[in-house]
């Protein structure tokens, strides 16, 4: 909206004082508005007034007004679609933003899930060694007690004792690890009186495991992809725009004149036309059009590459849980048979002291076991999140 005011005066030769003189203002507006073919379209709408004075008008009837519209037409298909891609500029835009949030979302998510799954290891550790080194008590005990009774040498002797003590050290080691990843986990949480003992409540995290078809119908939203579909946009939008710059555009107008106090009918009409035609550019148009169109193809090929990237990488991270997940079958029939292993060895060793050797050996297998239990369970956990990453399960696709 704008408001002027012009005054002019005129002067015979004998530089009358009391030549003619004359003011008027005028106030305008206009506004643009979607229209089609991704173009605006311009209304305007304008009243002109004479002036009492410099500034102000005479009196507030106006002593003309019009209405008007501009409107420019693409001419191309090109040409339609350049318009399209700069209106699309800030779409674009917002979903880099997007991108750019959602790493940051998955960042931490994995660095939690992978905190806490080490709190979980730890915590698990924590118990079994304290259980473990009950049971090399206990063991070292009845050693001792067949020591005195002649039963084994003092060899056998020494090597139940420091059993013992390997095994009360890794308790220690295993309660300070223990301590220290709770009160990471809860710093990491940002609460230190939260209850961590349970999975659920410290994070809403699925761990059902879909087809891989359910995975693969989410590329649309792998980072990667929009990353390289937003690439390919703003490459395309860059190409449209050198294309068109050697494009004629057409614009069209129309205005029209409205009634007054002075003038009860209305006025005229009036219709253009304008057509706009690049001619000579010293050969300028043709670098940036080779340039911009060597810039779209490379952003094709990036795309199609990423496509079929992604959905690898999405039924590779499938694959890799389904192998985790088969591996912990055959892990807890270890453990199983381990346990029992331990419980043979150790009634054995009641009756027969020269196989302190396999209740040693067994202990150590329970122990190794635990620890690929734990490992797997960590990798299983990790792998998930790697593979909802990957289907952009923590993109929002509303």
């Amino acid at each position: 909206l704008s408001y002027s005011v012009s005054k002019s005066k005129t002067w015979d030769l004998d530089l009358d004082p009391s030549a003619d003189s004359a003011g008027s203002a005028s106030l305008s507006g206009s506004k643009q508005f979607p229209f089609i073919f991704g173009q605006d379209i311009t209304l305007g709408y304008s009243q002109s007034y004479d002036t009492n004075g410099y500034l102000w008008p005479a009196n507030l009837s106006p002593k003309s007004q019009s209405i008007s519209t501009g409107y420019t037409l693409p001419l191309t298909p090109e040409a339609l679609e350049n318009r399209l891609y700069q209106n699309q500029e800030l779409s674009r835009n917002l979903t880099a933003a997007k991108i750019t949030y959602i790493e940051s979302v998955e960042s931490y998510t994995k660095e939690l899930i992978s905190k806490f799954s080490s709190y979980i290891s730890a915590r698990e550790r924590y118990q079994s060694s304290q259980a473990q080194s009950e049971k090399q008590k206990n063991i070292l005990r009845l050693t001792e007690l067949k020591y005195n009774l002649g039963q084994i040498s003092g060899y056998d002797l020494i090597k139940a004792k420091i059993a013992s003590l390997n095994d009360s050290d890794r308790f220690r080691q295993s309660r300070q690890s223990f301590q220290s990843l709770k009160k990471e986990l809860k710093e990491l949480l940002g609460d230190e009186n939260v209850d961590i003992m349970d999975f659920k409540p410290v994070i809403d995290f699925d761990l059902t495991v879909q087809k891989p078809e359910y995975y693969l119908a989410r590329i649309l939203y792998n980072k990667t992809y929009l990353k390289n579909l937003t690439t390919l946009a703003a490459a395309r939008a860059g190409y449209l725009a050198a294309v068109v710059a050697n494009v004629p555009d057409f614009s069209l107008s129309f205005s029209k004149s409205l009634a007054t106090v002075d003038t009860t009918e209305s006025g005229s009409y009036s219709l253009g036309f304008g057509l706009s035609i690049p001619i000579l550019d010293n050969g300028a148009y043709d670098t940036d059009f080779r340039s911009k169109q060597t810039s779209y193809e490379q952003a094709k090929l990036a795309f199609e590459n990423s496509v079929r990237q992604v959905h690898n990488d999405i039924i590779a991270a499938y694959n890799r849980i389904i192998q985790l997940r088969e591996a912990k079958t055959v892990q807890d029939l270890h453990y199983q048979y381990a346990q029992d292993a331990y419980q043979i060895a150790y009634d054995q060793f009641r009756k027969d002291p020269q196989t302190i050797k396999d209740v040693q050996e067994a202990i150590q297998n329970i122990e190794s076991i635990e620890e690929r239990l734990a490992k797997n369970r960590q990798d299983q956990l990790l792998a998930l999140v790697d593979l909802k990453i990957k289907a952009g399960l923590f993109i929002p696709t509303e």
